[in-house]
């Protein structure tokens, strides 16, 4: 039985999708629940730490202490194997040397933010246009290649004890937007230019207190700035 530990977004729809057609019972449980009651039966555990990889910086020592619970809890009840995805942002390579040594077969499964997570974060749809810096640049992927990576470190007993990369992309903050709105269906134009235009149309917006400031926000989380007008 696969014990999977994952909140709700859509890491716990890839995972989802990685169990299906295996021939293994699921049990879901809630990360934050009883951990050595419900590994109860259960040979292989499955856990999300971060439910968002877009949100994932910053949480690294938390995350940590709960891993290492999980771990734990596995060597006690016998559990063959965990398979664990980590955020990209949060990876601690001291931590997982410890997880190495704790036991159990570990499978790191180490991806970045989803561009189906991009889509999510921004009301795009209140957005005319968006002005980004040129240069500036992510590291991003999307929710089928986190899926696969899932499904081969739950599948191939040679991944165990590794590290499994999720394929990703490193492509401009311009073009992750872009991508973003098409996922999102937002009509909106992305618009790439010199680094101080960009930083003048934002000044203006800041002074108007027009565009939503979630795009400001979450662009500088990846790596830029950014401007929105309104509709």
């Amino acid at each position: 039985m696969i014990l999977v530990l994952c909140s709700p977004g859509h890491v716990a729809t890839a995972v989802s999708e990685a169990l299906e057609g295996l021939d293994e019972d699921v049990r879901r449980a809630d990360p934050a629940s009883e951990l050595f009651t419900e590994a109860i039966g259960c040979n292989v555990i499955l856990y999300v730490p971060e439910p968002r990889l877009l949100d994932a910086r910053g949480v690294a020592m938390a995350n940590a202490a709960r891993t290492r619970d999980v771990i734990r809890v596995a060597y006690a009840r016998g559990v063959s194997h965990v398979v664990l995805v980590e955020p990209l942002a949060s990876a601690r390579p001291q931590d997982e040397r410890r997880l190495h040594r704790d036991g159990v077969d570990t499978t790191i499964v180490r991806s970045p933010a989803l561009i189906d997570e991009l889509a999510d974060a921004m009301n795009l749809h209140t957005a005319g246009s968006v002005w980004l810096p040129r240069g500036r640049r992510v590291e991003l992927t999307s929710r089928a290649a986190l899926t696969r990576s899932i499904r081969f470190a739950l599948l191939f007993s040679e991944l165990r004890g590794g590290v499994v990369h999720v394929p990703s992309e490193l492509m401009e903050v311009a073009e992750a937007m872009r991508r973003a709105a098409a996922i999102a269906g937002a009509n909106v134009k992305v618009r790439a230019s010199a680094p101080a235009i960009a930083r003048t149309v934002r000044k203006l917006r800041s002074w108007f207190g027009v565009g939503p400031a979630e795009v400001e926000a979450l662009c500088e989380r990846l790596g830029g700035s950014a401007t929105a007008a309104p509709a």
